[in-house]
């Protein structure tokens, strides 16, 4: 596993046990996204693969106060802001 990935989990692990959801943003077949997926469950959080911020639906985020969000090494870092985006406009979570 190269530096770049394992510094990514441990960052999720680290982020998910303060968050209520969790998004990782990928792709369904990547292996890297999948396991970013199962470390913040691990984590005891509830957690969620999507492509893009269009994948969300309304009942993941009913009753959650604090959401992480990373990324798997392929999705961009246009993917990310507008997830982010998303979140603070539709559900109103601040940054």
């Amino acid at each position: 596993m190269c530096r770049a990935t394992t510094e990514r989990q441990l960052a999720v692990q680290k982020l998910a046990a303060e968050c209520d959801a969790f998004l990782i943003i990928g792709s369904q077949n990547s292996s890297n996204s999948k396991k970013l997926k199962e470390v913040a469950e691990a984590s005891g959080c509830r957690s969620y693969l999507i492509d893009s911020y269009k994948d969300i639906q309304p009942g993941w985020l009913t009753s959650v106060n604090t959401v992480g969000v990373s990324s798997g090494a392929s999705a961009s870092d246009e993917l990310v802001t507008k997830t982010i985006e998303h979140l603070v406009k539709k559900y109103g979570f601040e940054v």
